[in-house]
């Protein structure tokens, strides 16, 4: 690895005082810290080189000091990025102080260790893949901060590059962040273009913060105005007024994930919306009902009352085309404040299965969005905030149990070509920020919310980042909220291809997706013109069994309960659901080719034993952990893996709970072939799919008679039906007095609490 810092300092140098606004002394001492990440090519290499001198060059251009007269300026520029904000001892009002010695630390990384490929843009860069020990290096010191109102760096890897860029929260929010990222990477492209860069910039001025400093009526004569100040004012006062940490802060039991929502679900979805309400809703009040919902069925357990909780939503919302008159659309400074909603839980847990409750969840975020989102409202809210702050009171927001801030970005960067550099090709942001808890987050977007893009760059459709406590976040049902159907069924020609849909989690497969799993099989079973069914994974993984985590195989049994109601508990889940998917697998009248894409575990590994044909990528291992988890064979295992796999490796898989790898799978005939994908990664399991196809359509094909092929299995399945029932009902049971006896249950304890290992 090779560093070198740079000093960046304004030419000629200068001193000046700028003011805060009490929006901007709202902030605790934080950053805004994004990393915006590039592709490069051989191509790009002498272009690389002029890269840190045009991007040093163009921020210098951006540094330049205000009017003194006036604090305007005709043309951009950000003179706060090189100061730090002060903090006098004298109680007075902190403000920025930058003199001639202040500049911007601009780091810049060579790490040719790191492949383009480790940021996992096959999974869509993952936060976890842009590590801020490799790419942000010291910038969440808290002493750099204090020192520094911004800083870069900037990190080449085998590839590509990350630019990171921090700003201190204190003096900008993200839309101003973002107005001067715009400024700054259209500077950078006309240098390393070669060209005169053209000024592009609104006549009003940016630095103007005499809007956020006006006096506003709060008269009993405008209170009918005042709807959302009122709200607020209910919160505080039902709220503990004892100083304390605020719950804004970062927590590192705080998790961080992004889930992308497809353009054809998002119209859905606002469709959906609109059953509910006769104003057509936006997609962010849409989205941010949707969102609204899980999150509260992932916080919400056994402890919860859930009859007397209610909910608050905190919406965050930029003022600057909201204050009349309105502050310049590229206003560099804080101008946001939040306007909060009220739910009781039953109206969010209810999932829309009530039109009255969907309706009311709706219809509150659309009266919060539009009519408590005024100018009175906002300046009120804001002046109240900022009293509050000042008086040592926090806002009243819960955010480790029930309340929640939602937050939108998408409109920051309007296309993926505003984002080049002039070298490589713009991909994505990501936000490397300090984790909030309970904060819901539209990622941007760059104009493709209806677009779908393959590719290394932006996905097209709306990423949601959302941030929850890890145990909240190990509850959140993954595909709920990506709104993808976690079972796909499409049809080519005479077959049915079949996908387990919920990569994210491994294709972990709980009580609601086994069902969902038979339906699917059962609506082709139906079909005259369909003989084949192909079923896959997507990801790395084929399944990784049983989520236990979600219903319907609950593997934790309330201990309030009566051994009676466990038992019936049990059997309308465990049992059930095993023996209709097993069931309906092995009496599946088409002819069922599994692609196995990946690993495969526990129950699904069991029924796809059922399977005519199995083709299986290099990467395949079968896993079993029956008894390794207290429980019997399931899912007609005890039959079909004797069958397929033979009497010593299915005693190996079952009574050893033995990992069989592929190369076993293959000698045994369990696999009929393995078919790599064509990139050769573990994760293209659309390439992998097409490879299987290829070979099922070069198998069997047209030009063998396709109800020759389902009359000659009918056959071949027929004399094992009875003993597949006998042996499903054996099992199912055996595993119904296994979980009543609480055998598995403390199995499961000695993995979570880490006294046993899991094989996997």
């Amino acid at each position: 690895m090779e560093t070198t810092t740079y000093t960046i300092r304004a030419d000629p140098g200068f001193e000046a005082v700028y003011p805060l606004s009490p929006s901007d002394l709202q902030i605790s001492p934080r950053a805004i810290r994004q990393a915006f990440i590039y592709l490069t090519d051989n191509h790009d290499e002498s272009k690389i080189q002029n890269l840190v001198a045009s991007l040093q060059e163009s921020l210098k251009t951006l540094l330049k000091p205000l009017d003194k007269d006036k604090g305007q300026t005709k043309t951009a520029t950000y003179p706060q990025l090189l100061g730090k904000i002060v903090r006098p001892k004298d109680g007075s009002l902190p403000h920025i102080v930058v003199d001639r010695s202040s500049s911007i630390p601009f780091k810049v990384v060579t790490r040719p260790d790191i492949n383009f490929g480790n940021l996992s843009p096959a999974q869509r860069f993952p936060e976890e893949s842009i590590q801020k020990a490799d790419y942000a290096i010291g910038l969440d010191d808290s002493e750099l901060l204090a020192r520094h109102n911004s800083a870069v760096q900037l990190t080449f890897i085998n590839g590509g590059f990350v630019l990171v860029v921090q700003i201190h929260h204190g003096i900008t929010d993200g839309f101003g962040y973002a107005g001067f990222m715009r400024q700054w990477l259209r500077r950078t492209r006309a240098l390393m273009a070669g060209v005169q860069y053209v000024e592009e910039f609104v006549t009003s001025d940016i630095h103007d913060k005499t809007e956020l400093l006006r006096e506003i009526d709060e008269s009993p004569d405008a209170a009918g105005e005042l709807n959302g100040l009122k709200t607020w004012e209910t919160l505080y006062k039902e709220a503990s007024l004892k100083a304390g940490k605020s719950s804004l802060m970062g927590s590192s039991d705080i998790q961080s994930k992004i889930f992308w929502l497809a353009p054809e679900n998002l119209e859905k979805l606002r469709a959906e919306m609109h059953n509910y309400t006769v104003n057509r809703p936006t997609m962010f009040e849409s989205v941010m009902a949707h969102a609204w919902q899980c999150l509260t069925r992932a916080r919400t357990d056994s402890n919860t009352a859930v009859e007397s909780t209610t909910s608050s939503g905190f919406f965050s919302v930029d003022m600057r085309n909201r204050l009349d008159p309105p502050l310049a659309s590229e206003f560099f400074g804080n101008a946001f404040t939040a306007v909060a909603a009220r739910l009781p839980l039953p109206a969010l847990l209810l999932q829309q299965q009530h039109s009255t409750d969907a309706a009311t969840v709706i219809s509150t975020i659309q009266v919060t969005l539009r009519k408590d989102a005024t100018d009175r409202n906002l300046r009120s809210i804001n002046r109240l905030l900022f009293r509050q702050l000042k008086a040592g009171v926090y806002p009243p927001a819960n955010l480790l149990e029930q309340d929640v801030i939602f937050n939108s970005w998408e409109h920051l960067y309007p296309s993926l070509d505003a984002m080049e550099v002039g070298v490589g090709k713009f991909c994505i942001m990501r936000n490397l920020s300090p984790v909030t808890p309970s904060y819901v987050l539209v990622m941007p977007s760059y104009g493709m919310r209806q677009t779908v893009s393959s590719g290394n760059q932006y996905p097209g459709g709306i990423e949601l980042k959302v941030h929850l406590l890890r145990h909240q976040m190990e509850t959140l049902n993954y595909t709920d909220i990506n709104m993808a159907e976690r079972i796909t069924l499409r049809y080519e020609g005479h077959i049915a291809i079949i996908t387990l849909n919920r990569p994210e989690v491994l294709n972990a497969l709980d009580g609601d997706c086994y069902y969902l799993l038979g339906e699917r099989l059962r609506e082709i079973d139906k079909r005259e013109d369909i003989y084949i069914t192909v079923l896959t994974g997507a990801g790395r993984f084929f399944s990784a069994g049983a989520d236990i985590r979600g219903n319907g195989i609950n593997r934790r049994v309330d201990k309030s309960l009566t051994e009676g109601e466990v038992r019936r508990e049990i059997m309308r889940g465990f049992l059930v659901n095993n023996l209709d998917i097993t069931r309906t697998v092995y009496n599946h009248s088409k002819i069922l080719v599994v692609a196995l894409n990946g690993p495969v575990v526990g129950l699904t590994a069991a029924v796809i034993s059922f399977a005519d044909f199995i083709y299986a990528a290099p990467h395949t291992f079968l896993l079993t952990p029956f008894s390794s988890l207290g429980l019997v064979a399931e899912g007609g295992a005890s039959r079909g893996f004797v069958q397929r796999l033979g009497i010593s490796k299915a005693n190996e898989a079952l009574l050893m709970s033995k990992r069989i790898s592929c190369e076993e799978l293959v000698a045994t005939g369990f696999v009929n072939k393995v078919i790599p994908a064509p990139s050769g990664k573990r994760e293209d399991s659309d390439g992998f799919l097409k490879a299987v196809l290829a070979e099922v359509d070069d198998k069997l094909g047209m030009h063998l008679n396709q109800t020759s092929l389902l009359g000659i299995k009918r056959l071949i399945r027929q004399p094992e039906r009875e003993a597949l029932d006998r042996a499903n009902l054996l099992e199912v049971f055996g595993g119904v007095d296994r979980f009543i006896a609480g055998i598995p249950q403390e199995e499961f304890r000695k993995l979570a609490t880490g006294e046993k290992k899991h094989k996997l």
